[in-house]
């Protein structure tokens, strides 16, 4: 039997390693005023695809990472600490 968190998940998700990184997309996502379709659709990807980044449950790939850092105006490493955002 495979170990999950206490959300379910797969114990060994790689995107819980990078715990700021789906609170600083959804963060970001929601200064620049978009919807999560909006963005998916901005960036070539779905909604649920936005979702399971912004909670963890995936990671962006690097190209991913250029192309949200482009649609929301800032650097990959936005996504590498958690969101100070005024």
């Amino acid at each position: 039997m495979k170990k999950t968190t206490k959300t379910g998940r797969p114990a060994n998700n790689p995107g819980l390693r990078r715990s700021w990184l789906g609170e600083s997309l959804r963060a970001r996502r929601r200064v620049a005023d978009l919807s999560l379709d909006e963005l998916g659709e901005h960036i070539g990807v779905s909604a649920s695809t936005i979702s399971r980044w912004e909670t963890n449950y995936n990671e962006p790939s690097p190209s991913a990472i250029a192309a949200l850092c482009d649609a929301l105006g800032c650097l990959p490493t936005a996504f590498t600490k958690k969101p100070k955002l005024k």
